[in-house]
């Protein structure tokens, strides 16, 4: 890792390509949608914040990339918790307070995104019938990806496998895992913004 280079890690900054282009196409798509398009905006706040750590490997840039996946859980429980159109309200008020926690407080990082997490599980969980859970293909690819991409994330971060091939470091794999990942998080929600807009009709 060269420190002075203009691009720090460049496998790594490129392999958020993919969430990127994820990102601005569902923003795109479901502009008219306050839940789905915060989520879009989420998913490339996670991807450009990424870019910037692995380009620069600053404070700020590890205060975007670990707060974007926090953002993500907190709007899962959001999602079940509060009505659509208090998400602009909440998320303006709540982004800035985590960003200064991260920023002058690195080791706060882990604990925000386990208790973002945590939220967003305990709230799908209350919110949701089990057997929709557990059948539902798109929200257990979108956790059994997460899970196997944090664990790659976690042994190349711990030094446990380092491959030469920087393509297949842990933490490029993570990036690219991830995509799947919200990509079908995303899919689940609007299978359920499917099933509300029919249940009201």
């Amino acid at each position: 890792m060269n420190q002075h280079a203009f691009v720090v890690q460049p496998v790594a900054t490129l392999t958020n390509i993919p969430l990127i282009i994820l990102g601005v196409f569902f923003a795109i798509k479901y502009i008219k949608d306050t839940a789905l398009y915060t989520l879009s905006l989420l998913l490339l706040a996670t991807a450009l914040g990424s870019v910037i750590i692995h380009m620069t490997f600053t404070r700020f840039g590890q205060m975007l990339d670990f707060s974007g996946i926090a953002f993500v859980f907190l709007w899962v429980g959001f999602y079940y918790t509060l009505k659509p159109e208090r998400l602009k309200i909440v998320y303006p008020i709540i982004m800035p307070i985590i960003y200064v926690i991260i920023f002058y407080n690195e080791k706060a990082r882990y604990p925000i995104v386990l208790l973002s997490a945590f939220f967003s599980v305990s709230s799908l969980i209350h919110f949701e019938r089990l057997k929709s859970i557990l059948t539902n293909k798109h929200l257990i690819l979108s956790f059994l990806s997460f899970t196997f991409g944090f664990t790659l994330f976690y042994i190349d971060n711990k030094k446990i496998w380092c491959p030469q091939n920087l393509w297949l470091m842990g933490h490029s794999l993570w990036h690219l895992i991830l995509s799947f990942s919200f990509y079908n998080l995303f899919q689940f929600f609007k299978e359920k913004q499917l099933q509300q807009d029919q249940t009201l009709q």
